[in-house]
């Protein structure tokens, strides 16, 4: 039997994390056809070490970037999210140089948000990067939640940890 916390096993984390990655497109799929195009919605997985994780086309243009993040806690335990810095640069760059879009989907265990990219971040830090990357320190924007668009707010229970998280 895998061990039921993400940290405990790298490869169930990531496996829950493709579900949850999965289930946020779809998510977010309704809400564009809801509120904004209502024609076929694609997504592009970028390369592996792209700033972003999709291009998001509407009838087969491009329409904008999308980075989705999994997060493993329920929404408002932490009053910012994270994003490391380069991909607001990127974001900025890109709509300031060529007016391409990116939008920030976040997960997390009972809710999905969205933020324009490009916003400016709320606070600057630097931080240590993830707890597999030992005392590598790195370069975060952060985000109010507050600033996010809830665009569904369905607990996974299925995916609930037995954690503090």
């Amino acid at each position: 039997m895998l061990p039921n916390t993400p940290r405990q096993n790298p490869e169930y984390e990531y496996q829950k994390s493709l579900k949850l990655t999965e289930e946020a497109l779809s998510i977010y799929k309704g809400f564009l056809k809801s509120t904004l195009f209502t024609g076929e919605i694609t997504f592009e997985t970028m390369p592996k070490y792209s700033d972003f994780n999709y291009k998001v086309f509407f009838d087969g243009q491009f329409d904008h970037y999308l980075e989705v993040k999994v997060r493993y806690h329920w929404w408002g335990k932490y009053i910012q999210e994270k994003m490391p810095f380069r991909k607001f640069g990127v974001a900025y760059a890109m709509k300031n140089v060529y007016g391409s879009n990116a939008v920030y989907l976040l997960r997390t265990m009972n809710k999905v948000g969205v933020l324009n990219l490009f916003e400016e971040p709320s606070k600057i830090e630097e931080m240590f990067a993830r707890h597999d990357r030992n005392e590598e320190k790195d370069l975060y924007a952060l985000y109010d939640v507050t600033r996010f668009r809830i665009i569904d707010s369905k607990d996974v229970a299925q995916y609930k940890w037995e954690s503090n998280e």
